[in-house]
């Protein structure tokens, strides 16, 4: 009997992966890794309004048929095609999960044409619908050529416009002889992208988003290509961090872009490596420090700081480039800010702290400056407008290579990892070169002291103004509070509640009816369990007389409660929601009750009960009864009160409560 094994849809993974992108350039970031990959020294890039796709072409070392990667044993041009079948090495290599390329495949036209050293002629395929017409049966057999270019304009591009017919000019028969004796271009006709052209663009540079893509979140813009002359840099901080661009040969990139006086297209050069701000420009005024400009956001101050250190045997780059944020904002011209959308992408989304892997900007990582070993730095949080912090290092990237995989994060949160970071800022805040970065940090500490100081003025004033608006009640006969009215809680105040709470419980008398629904508190804590009461004022301070509170402004059983329905007994609210008999009330600790019965004081609803309380994962009940009580509803029936209503809006949940009058 033969063995039963797995069955896997080939059609499907690839369905599943073609797709997986969260921005639609991911495509050209994935052919950019693998030409680099391949050797490449030259990238062009075209995109093509009429057809609503791409032309991608690289002078690497081509996709071969006759030879096979020693280490994976498939020829490149078959693993081109291939799921889990990649050329690369883990760790050494940008692509080595093979399935970038795979992005190609989610259009309705795909072509390729390839040609490697050795070889006399071109080899081209065509595959159409390529998600659904690809399989492991499918023929991948390429047609050689000796005339391209022909190919290129007669077999794929057909019926060319305008805008299509320039790019075949530039793509003629001299392209082909004299720029493509190696290399690979790939053509997706119909790509599966809204708003095609808006991603796509063959707009002026400070407007095109693509253009701006590809410096920021790509392999042309790799983040450890840092300067002297062009970034400001110190010689030594860029010999530790261009230490590892030893592998990464530099290639020169191209885009088609249409002239928008001329009407024309012409391939523009995409500069090298990660677009830092330059350092001051002749002519310019010296810019005013943090600590004295008049306001941070006006700020133009600069700053240039970079390491590498070694965690785990691995090497990792930081890079900390400082520019205020008015030199921001006027230097970065192409990216969005309030006043405008410039090319697409905003000025936030390459501020703060950054991850990059092998070079290449990943995602932002603020937890960086939460974690415990970084609180003497956290206050940089409050100031991320003014700067980009990148971390740099052979991170493990997740399927569609837009966020870190576990063992990354795991790295980034180990203890020693992170405090080779905090090393390397509390020695820039100590030595002169760091001084931006200490002024900033105290400016920022002043400021963010200040404007809190300014919202705890601001919260008083308005409690002040809005106290006459609010609700307000008068306990009768009792001489002591008749002529001194007590104000109804509001939302977000527990702590009120549990305060009136406490107070009242002092001045119920023994034979009232409703005191067993008063236990006395005995302690008050902001943290953890609010109070513990006395069950029986006759018993001694024990747990079996012992009763632990919590104060709610509301509940409601459609709201899980935020303690353990287990250990409390008792849930003291001013605005509650009654629920049905035999409807659930859970926390968030995974415990849940049932309601058991409504709770009343001559025959006015002040509560109900909560039991038969139980983990969710465990069938066994627990003997255990929690009391949901409302204060307003325990005050009315206790006492003879009188009400004033306010004149601010009341709730909806409030409103239909009656009132004693």
């Amino acid at each position: 009997m033969a063995p039963l094994t797995p069955v896997q849809s080939f059609q499907h993974t690839l369905r599943e992966i073609s797709v997986n992108r969260a921005n639609p350039c991911e495509l050209v970031r994935e052919l950019i890794s693998n030409s680099y990959d391949a050797g490449a020294n030259r990238i062009l890039v075209f995109p093509l309004i009429q057809k609503k796709g791409l032309l991608f072409f690289d002078n690497g070392k081509g996709l071969s048929e006759a030879e096979k990667d020693k280490l994976n044993d498939i020829e490149p041009y078959r693993a081109f095609f291939s799921i889990g079948k990649g050329t690369k090495t883990k760790g050494e290599q940008i692509g080595y999960k093979c399935q970038g390329s795979k992005l190609c495949f989610a259009s309705r036209r795909f072509s390729v044409i390839t040609r490697c050293a050795d070889e006399k002629k071109w080899r081209w395929k065509t595959v159409d619908n390529p998600k659904t017409t690809l399989d492991i049966t499918y023929d991948l057999t390429a047609t050689q050529t000796e005339t391209p270019w022909l190919v290129l304009r007669d077999q794929i591009l057909v019926d060319a416009d305008e805008r299509t017919s320039a790019i075949l000019e530039a793509l003629g028969e001299d392209f082909f002889r004299t720029e493509f004796t190696q290399g690979t271009m790939l053509v997706v006709e119909d790509f599966e992208v809204d708003n095609h052209a808006e991603y796509f663009s063959v707009k002026e540079p400070e407007v095109n988003y693509l253009y701006n893509y590809i410096r920021f979140f790509t392999a042309h813009g790799d983040v450890r290509r840092i300067d002297t002359k062009e970034h400001g840099f110190r010689p030594s901080d860029v010999k530790a961090v261009r230490s590892s661009l030893k592998s990464v040969k530099a290639c020169g990139m191209e885009i088609w872009i249409v002239d928008d006086k001329t009407g024309k297209g012409a391939l523009r050069e995409i500069p090298l490596g990660w677009p830092y701000l330059p350092p001051q420009d002749k002519g310019e005024e010296p810019p005013e420090q943090p600590q004295v400009v008049k306001a941070l956001r006006k700020g133009r101050f600069l700053a240039r700081y970079a390491t590498a250190f070694k965690h785990e045997d691995r090497t990792y780059q930081i890079i900390f480039a400082i520019d205020g944020h008015r030199r921001a904002l006027e230097k970065y011209k192409s990216l969005g800010r309030q006043s405008k959308s410039g090319s697409g992408i905003k000025l936030s989304e390459v501020r703060g702290v950054l991850l990059a892997s092998n070079g290449i900007v990943v995602c932002p990582y603020p937890a960086l400056l939460d974690h415990t070993s970084m609180r003497d730095f956290s206050i940089l949080q409050e100031g991320m407008e003014h700067f980009v912090f990148i971390i740099n290092g052979n991170f493990e990237l997740v399927t569609n290579r837009d966020a870190l995989a576990p063992s990354s994060l795991q790295v980034l949160r180990d203890v020693k990892f992170v405090e080779q970071v905090r090393t390397f800022i509390q020695q820039l805040r100590q030595q002169k070169e760091g001084d931006v970065l200490a002024q900033l940090m105290d400016r920022l500490n002043r400021e963010t002291t200040r404007h809190k100081e300014d919202q705890y003025i601001n919260n008083n004033n308005r409690l002040r103004d809005e106290l006459r608006e609010r609700e307000t009640f008068v306990i009768k006969g009792i001489p002591a509070l008749e002529t001194r009215p007590f104000f109804a809680p509001e939302t977000g105040e527990e702590h009120f509640v549990g305060a009136l709470y406490t107070m009242f419980a002092h001045l119920v008398e023994q034979g009232n009816p409703a005191s067993k629904f008063w236990s006395r508190p005995l302690t008050f804590a902001g943290l953890g369990i609010d109070a513990l009461a006395l069950k029986d004022e006759g018993g001694q301070y024990r747990n079996g007389n012992l009763l632990c509170v919590e104060y709610k402004y509301a509940f409601s059983k459609d709201d899980e409660f935020n303690h353990p329905l287990n250990i409390t007994d008792r849930i003291v609210c001013w605005d509650l929601k009654y629920p049905e008999i035999g409807e659930l009330v859970a926390d968030i600790y995974n415990y849940e009750g049932v309601v058991k019965s409504k709770i009343q004081i001559k025959g006015q609803d002040v509560g109900f009960s909560v039991s038969d309380v139980r983990h969710r994962n465990e069938l066994k009940e627990l003997e255990h009864e929690v009391m949901v009580l409302s204060l307003r509803a325990l005050i009315n029936a206790t006492f003879d009160v009188k009400w004033r209503p306010g004149s601010k809006p009341v709730p909806a949940a409030q409103s239909k409560k009656k009132t004693a009058s």
